[in-house]
């Protein structure tokens, strides 16, 4: 009897202790190992899933209906209670390329072209230069300049769009010149009117039936489901669409309209590749489904062919109305990843300019914002911000117990094939974090890398680093399949990516919270990513462009840094221009610096890299910058001001030669303001914007073109920047009457 209890308490204990071993597997063990420092995703997590088409236009509005009735991003499989259907083209229409060597007006000549990420893969810009003429975006106005000789410059023509109803005005985004063809892009809104005899709306979320067009059964013809279902738009009276419009310039003075695109939805950005124009798009369905015999709209997002030709100097006006919308691909074509469906669609299109009707298209259930383009392929990386719950993996284990809510940061990667005329879809994966720009992504033999940087959020578990910051991490992965092949991760816990470069097998990224750490990756081997080196030094770097043709010295632009070691961060300063040397990857250096102005002192080229112009072949580098400088009085404190700004004194274009052995050498300045200092003196501390403020520079010989809102002005560059042209831009739209309008 006086064992009894005894026995007791050791089954007790070792009840207890099996409790606390189970527990630990089940609850301990899963989270460090799914939310400890720069770990991948949780497993379950789909890595690259199938891919399918929708089985009809119901499955869709099923989908959707759920998705919204459920308040989550995750729906239940698309296919459920759908009829099968033989897998779709993911493209409508094909068309062949035009083989149009290099862009700008062909190969060659002593002129620098818009600065672009990939050679061969030009990028839209609001200036373009072809060697003889230049073209500018300025106040919703496109400008042709006959720039040579520049003594002789002038303005030719001007585009400019039409404005008899203000709803569908046409706001100009940025454009391409390719040859004798210029493409401009922009968006308005679509004027809807609702019909007299349509139901009144109604807050009821499932889908009523609708005709199916991709496939199923249910009866009635594609042509006749272009009108599916009416829809509540996002803009009262209308829809926003992006429009795509071609010129023919062959005569620079009189630009005639060949054709017009519209495609609903807003234009994330654009590529040209041999000729070819690819569009990248992200639209809203209607998630509140009306009548299905009620006359509307489609929750597929549209697309439109005007078909507008004009003579040389004929005015034409863009249509209001949604007449001759149609869906840009049938229902059975749109694509799906199972069981992740985004609640939005992410179409990609593309034409070629010498056959600009014919239009290939693919649309896909997901989400995109950040968009990097190879020669062969396209990639879209879309960040799920609010990332999910995350939850254990074997949650149906202990179902009971209280499951911690995670929430991570994830970005969607969608890959598109450009082989041939028509896109394909490859497939979509996940990965952690986001991605801060089109440099934190590239493929390189087979290859894609990204950069990402990761944040999470959550009650009682430990994330991240021990301070709850960032973190960083490589990724490779296959380029056909979106297999991973390798990681570096757990890169510079509590900082934040701030540049990233890849050239070739090297891999380069800047990093700060204090100080800005350069690191150096080799990437040879895709399966084995390794750290060379890193380099520590005070502030950090936005842009990163290669100086040499190996990439062993990079320029970097950004700002330079003063850390406050008691509140844990740094106070950025003025502008800081770095030639970092990589030569010896292992321990890479900074060769040489120069900071410029103070804190406020600001420029395009941090947040936009078209804006950056370094032409090797002169050693020339220019930058737009606004300079802010602290007075001396606080300079000189027994306790300098770190976090005063400065005061504006200047704006124009820095001008400088770069040359290994040198480092930056200042050799000018062009303002395009009379007085630089009087203007920011009259106008405080907050000056706004001005028409005069130089945003772009390039050149054509030995002219040195810097290009404002406002004019076009042309500097000698070997003779002491002497101003050689002057172009005055209209001031506002109104006053420019010889615009052809569109």
């Amino acid at each position: 009897m006086t064992n009894r209890p005894r026995g007791n308490v050791v089954l007790w204990l070792l009840l207890a202790a099996a409790a606390v071993f189970i527990f630990a597997v089940l609850v301990i063990l899963p989270r460090e190992e799914f939310f400890g420092r720069g770990n991948p995703l949780p497993e379950g997590t789909p890595i690259n899933p199938e891919y399918k088409t929708f089985a009809s236009c119901q499955a869709i509005v099923d989908t959707l209906a759920a998705a919204e009735k459920d308040g989550q991003r995750i729906a239940r499989d698309a296919s459920v209670g759908a009829p099968e259907a033989a897998p779709q083209a993911t493209s409508e229409a094909g068309s062949t390329s035009l083989t149009t060597s290099g862009f700008g007006g062909g190969s060659g000549g002593d002129y620098t072209q818009t600065n672009i990420q990939v050679e061969g893969v030009d990028e839209p810009d609001v200036v373009k230069n072809d060697g003889e003429f230049l073209y500018t975006l300025s106040k919703n106005q496109i400008h042709i300049v006959d720039a040579n000789p520049a003594p002789q410059a002038q303005r030719l023509a001007s585009i400019a769009p039409a404005a008899e109803d203000s709803f569908a005005q046409l706001y100009l985004q940025d454009f391409f010149i390719n040859g004798n063809r210029l493409v401009a892009f922009g968006s308005r809104y679509v004027s809807v009117v609702p019909s007299p005899d349509a139901p009144p709306p109604t807050d009821g979320l499932e889908p009523l039936p609708v005709p199916d067009a991709g496939g199923g059964s249910g009866g009635r013809a594609p042509e006749a489901d272009v009108l599916i279902a009416p829809e509540i738009y996002p803009f009262p009276g209308g829809f926003q669409v992006a429009v795509a419009l071609v010129y023919d310039i062959t005569d620079r003075a009189n630009p005639s309209l060949v054709r017009s695109l519209e495609f609903e939805g807003g234009l994330l950005t654009s590529r040209l590749i041999d000729g070819r124009i690819y569009l990248v798009l992200q639209s809203y369905p209607a998630y509140r489904i009306l009548a299905a015999d009620a006359p509307g709209g489609t929750f597929l997002p549209r697309f439109r062919e005007a078909g507008y030709q004009t003579e040389p100097g004929e005015a034409t006006t863009l249509p209001t109305g949604e007449e001759g919308f149609v869906p840009a691909v049938p229902c059975g074509s749109v694509t799906y990843l199972d069981p992740i469906i985004e609640q939005n669609f992410l179409t990609v299109a593309s034409f070629t300019l010498s056959d600009p009707a014919t239009v290939s298209r693919n649309v896909v259930l997901g989400a995109g914002g950040t968009v990097y383009a190879s020669r062969e392929s396209l990639y879209v990386a879309g960040t799920d911000w609010s990332g999910g719950i995350v939850q254990p993996l074997a949650v149906d284990r202990f179902r009971a117990l209280p499951a911690p809510e995670i929430y991570r940061e994830t970005s969607v990667l969608h890959a598109f094939g450009l082989a041939g005329p028509d896109i394909t879809y490859r497939g979509n994966t996940r990965i952690p974090g986001h991605v801060l720009n089109q440099f934190s992504m590239d493929e390189h033999k087979g290859t894609f890398r990204v950069a990402t940087t990761e944040n999470r959020w959550g009650a009682d578990v430990m994330i991240n680093d021990e301070q709850g910051g960032p973190v960083n991490a490589l990724t490779l992965l296959d380029a056909e399949t979106l297999d991973r092949l390798g990681t570096v991760d757990n890169l510079a816990p509590g900082e934040t990516i701030y540049a990233a470069r890849f050239l070739g097998d090297r891999a380069y990224l800047v990093t700060f919270r204090q100080v800005d750490p350069l690191f150096v990756f080799d990437l040879s081997d895709p399966h084995n990513p390794r750290t060379l080196g890193q380099l520590k030094v005070p502030g950090y770097s936005n842009y990163l462009h290669p100086f040499n043709a190996d990439g062993s010295l990079l320029i970097g632009v950004g700002k330079n840094a003063e850390a406050d070691e008691q509140r844990g961060f740094a106070w950025y300063q003025g502008m800081k221009l770095a030639l970092f040397d990589a030569t010896d990857p292992q321990n890479p250096r900074e060769l040489h610096t120069v900071d410029i102005g103070d804190r406020g002192t600001d420029s395009p080229t941090l947040y936009d890299h078209k804006a950056f112009l370094f032409d090797p072949s002169r050693n020339l580098l220019v930058l737009p910058i606004q300079l802010a400088v602290v007075s001396d009085s606080l300079k000189s404190g027994a306790e300098p001001e770190r976090f005063a700004y400065g005061n504006f004194t200047y704006q124009g274009s820095f001008v400088y030669r770069l040359t290994a052995e040198e480092g930056f050498v200042e050799q000018g300045r062009v303002s395009h303001m009379d007085d630089p200092a009087a203007y920011f003196s009259n106008n405080g501390f907050a000056p706004g914007y001005s028409d005069l403020f130089v945003r772009r520079n390039t050149r054509i010989g030995d002219v040195l073109w810097s290009i404002s809102d406002g004019k076009l002005v042309g500097s000698n560059l070997v003779d002491n920047l002497t101003t050689v042209a002057t172009v005055t831009l209209p001031p506002d739209e109104s006053s420019g009457r010889d615009a052809l309008p569109l």
